[in-house]
């Protein structure tokens, strides 16, 4: 016990005389100055000039985007959804923290010149701006025919028509990548007759489907595709245009079940066979591409549209 205290009167009595030795408390900075340099007084207007040069007029084309948002909103008497910005804000910050204590980060945000308050009020700016745009998108939408046959193209195929089907694809370029693999000396391997090999390669598969072998298994042993390669051959969304113009046409021509001649492609040679052709008519499905439309969560082009005719309604004068 007395030995305990032997030891630690020294180390007490070096922190008395460190307490005593402190510098004293320092005064709080008066309320227009941000900062004191050896006695030098730096004001907050110094700061706000110093920061006006630094940034300029860069911000103000957003704060003024910001206003034309909120009044637009308040005319069609809506508003971001309060418990979904907070929500959002609050999945950011845990995404930035990391896992780390609050004060650890505190620190570091100081260190840059703000807090986590700070943080906080930007990110909840920034997800209002967006709940209130999205919030006019959907208080101003109209479903017109024009906007329902782009839903309607996407949905059921251009012009109703959808195409399911599956292909081969044998690519030279891998065929190509392969060889070099192997220990083939690049500027010995011609082009052209990689392209015949891929060609070849293709015109087998073809032959062992009409001899009635599976599309999955050919498909599974010769496609260099590696999506149609997995799936059984299948493609998961065929669009015209997606293989070029010959391709389209070549399965324009096909009936379902058959299985196509090969088919060159910039990417290619293909052995395709339509699985399924359905047609749609427009008008019988118009009130659900409309329903469709109206729920559907507004695009960052919707976004930008409302905000351009925003500007474009409003009189706005910058110095």
């Amino acid at each position: 016990m007395h030995r305990t205290l032997f030891v630690l009167g020294p180390l007490l009595t070096l922190s008395l005389a460190l307490k005593v030795h402190q510098e004293p408390a320092q005064e709080p900075l008066p309320q227009e100055v941000v900062a004191r340099i050896d006695g030098q007084e730096l004001r907050l207007e110094e700061y706000k000039d110093y920061l006006w040069r630094q940034t300029g007029k860069r911000l103000l084309p957003q704060m003024v985007d910001d206003r034309l948002i909120k009044a637009a909103c308040e005319r069609f008497g809506v508003a971001a959804d309060e418990a979904d910005v907070e929500k959002r804000v609050q999945e950011r910050m845990e995404q930035l923290m990391q896992g780390r204590d609050a004060a650890t980060v505190e620190l570091e945000m100081r260190a840059r010149g703000f807090g986590l308050d700070t943080l906080r009020d930007n990110l909840r700016t920034e997800f209002t701006r967006n709940g209130g745009l999205d919030a006019l998108v959907r208080a101003t939408r109209i479903a017109s025919d024009e906007r329902l046959r782009v839903l309607f193209d996407a949905e059921y195929g251009p012009g109703g028509v959808k195409v399911e089907l599956r292909q081969i694809l044998c690519m030279p370029h891998v065929l190509r990548a392969e060889r070099i693999r192997d220990g083939a000396d690049p500027a010995s391997l011609s082009q052209d007759t990689i392209k015949e090999e891929a060609r070849v390669l293709g015109a087998e598969a073809r032959q062992r489907l009409l001899g009635g072998a599976e599309f999955a298994a050919v498909a599974a042993e010769f496609s260099h595709d590696q999506a149609s390669n997995q799936s059984g051959g299948v493609l998961a969304a065929f669009r015209p245009g997606l293989y070029g113009a010959a391709f389209g046409t070549a399965v324009e021509q096909l009936e379902v079940g058959e299985i196509s001649a090969v088919i060159e492609s910039s990417a290619g040679f293909h052995v395709v066979q339509v699985i399924q052709r359905t047609t749609s008519e427009f008008h019988r499905v118009r009130n659900e591409l409309v329903e469709q439309w109206m729920a559907a969560e507004p695009s960052w082009q919707e976004r930008e549209e409302l905000l351009a005719g925003l500007r474009l309604q409003s009189k706005i004068e910058l110095w």
